[in-house]
């Protein structure tokens, strides 16, 4: 079974909370690359910033109103917070926190499903609460491109006779 560890990209471009946004974009768009973690002097992880931070930047959009319509449903801390990510100077007032991490030992199929769940493009890899790597969408499909055909696994028919029992006995399982 292929682990996140196998798949992980290790060379992880990274930026301080009090990096400014211009050099966050800057990073990402000379790295081609679509998303930057925050990290303090420890490796761990504070945030990420992501395009989608940087595309409802002001400085890049102009100052957009809200309509009076949005801001009658919305809270006085959300507005707040908005308007702290849109006008932010620094990767730490326009990163999204906190961030949803894999272990290095967790299968590719948990990742894929954290992935898929939480419609991430992105996921951090720790080890001791240290960023050590980072496994995009882009990385999941190379390895699916590059794995070997995927045998069956064998199995007795007294495991599957035994798991099916057990199955029905619980409720698992219904026949039709």
């Amino acid at each position: 079974m292929l682990r996140v560890a196998d798949v992980m990209t290790t060379e992880v471009f990274s930026v301080a909370p009090d990096t400014p946004i211009r050099d966050v974009a800057r990073l990402m768009s000379t790295k081609h690359i679509s998303g930057v973690p925050v990290i303090d002097r420890e490796r761990r992880i504070v945030g990420i910033v992501s395009e989608g931070d940087l595309i409802r930047h002001a400085a890049l959009v102009g100052e957009q109103r809200p309509s009076w319509w949005s801001t009658a449903f919305t809270s006085a801390s959300a507005l707040a917070h908005d308007y702290v990510k849109t006008h932010g100077r620094t990767a730490a007032e326009v990163m999204t926190a906190p961030v949803i991490t894999v272990a290095l030992t967790d299968s590719v199929a948990q990742c894929a499903n954290i992935l898929d769940q939480y419609r991430l493009k992105r996921v951090l890899v720790v080890e001791n609460g240290s960023l050590v790597g980072i496994v995009t969408r882009s990385d999941l499909l190379k390895a699916l491109a590059t794995a070997d055909a995927i045998q069956p696994e064998t199995v007795d028919d007294s495991v599957i006779r035994k798991q099916l029992f057990v199955s029905l006995r619980l409720g698992a399982g219904r026949i039709c």
